[in-house]
């Protein structure tokens, strides 16, 4: 066989070879994609899995600001935004839709989202929000190999019971003031009235304290004091003044007039507090 066909023969047989290798790196490059998308995707199936057990709201951002992930209590607590918390969302296009759907009021709209924008990418800044009349906590981690984590936690909880303990504080801070005087308090917030039982000898009154009522107060005020009494309870409500201070007559169980100081300090927005 001449030279020539020897050589071409090889290098024919170089050539396949080498397109058979080519081919078969392809294949296995394929195959080990196919393992690296499968194992993402398992992790993040467990990711998924692991975060919607937890009762915060939890969001994953990548390093360009991009959805990764957010469990069932983060789409909850955003249920009007919903359709847009999906994989590969941009945090912005994610407030955008907050604002659309009036999660913040239209006044405070301009600056809320660059100040959100700043606590998301600055990290470790809380933010109090008020979503279908529960408040709420938002807290921004910054992840260390980049990203970061929205954290969202239902504090209505903590704060009912900080605001009773502030008020129960405020009410024991006027014992001191009324220890020689009777003491009674009202929260409009739950009608709930409470006088002591030394407001109840003023006017010879036998009534259970935990039933009496500020009707049954306002009874035995003497006709002619009643209606300069609810202008100042009213302009109390109307927050004219957070200091309530006012000199009237009540009736004792025997008809006897007896003339009372009511000394007040008002919480706006918790009900007015007499003592």
């Amino acid at each position: 066989m001449p030279p020539s066909l020897l050589f071409l023969f090889g290098l024919t047989g170089l050539l396949a070879l080498a397109t058979a290798a080519l081919a078969t790196r392809q294949t296995v490059l394929r195959m080990a994609n196919s393992v690296i998308d499968v194992e993402a995707a398992l992790r993040t199936l467990l990711m998924h899995a692991m975060t919607d057990r937890l009762p915060e709201g939890i969001a994953l951002w990548d390093k360009d600001d991009r959805l990764v992930l957010c469990n069932q209590a983060y789409r909850e607590f955003f249920s009007r935004v919903n359709g847009i918390l999906r994989a590969g969302v941009h945090f912005d296009d994610a407030l955008n839709a907050e604002l659309d759907t009036a999660y913040i009021p239209a006044a405070a709209a301009p600056s809320w989202f660059e100040q959100r924008q700043q606590r998301h990418w600055i990290g470790d800044f809380s933010e109090r929000r008020k979503i279908g009349g529960r408040e709420y906590g938002v807290l921004d981690k910054l992840c260390a190999g980049g990203g970061t984590l929205t954290l969202v936690n239902d504090v209505t909880a903590v704060k009912t019971k900080e605001r009773e303990s502030r008020d129960a504080q405020e009410c024991y801070a006027l014992v001191p003031l009324s220890s020689n005087e009777g003491l009674w308090a009202m929260d409009l917030r739950i009608d709930h009235f409470y006088i002591s039982p030394r407001v109840l000898s003023i006017i010879s009154s036998l009534s259970d304290p935990a039933s009496f009522r500020q009707e049954d107060w306002v009874a035995a005020i003497h006709p002619d004091d009643v209606h300069k009494y609810q202008v100042g309870w009213q302009e109390d409500l109307d927050g004219v003044s957070r200091i309530f201070d006012l000199e009237y007559s009540v009736l004792h169980g025997n008809g006897e007039q007896r003339w009372i100081s009511d000394r007040a300090l008002v919480w706006r927005g918790l009900g007015p507090v007499h003592a």
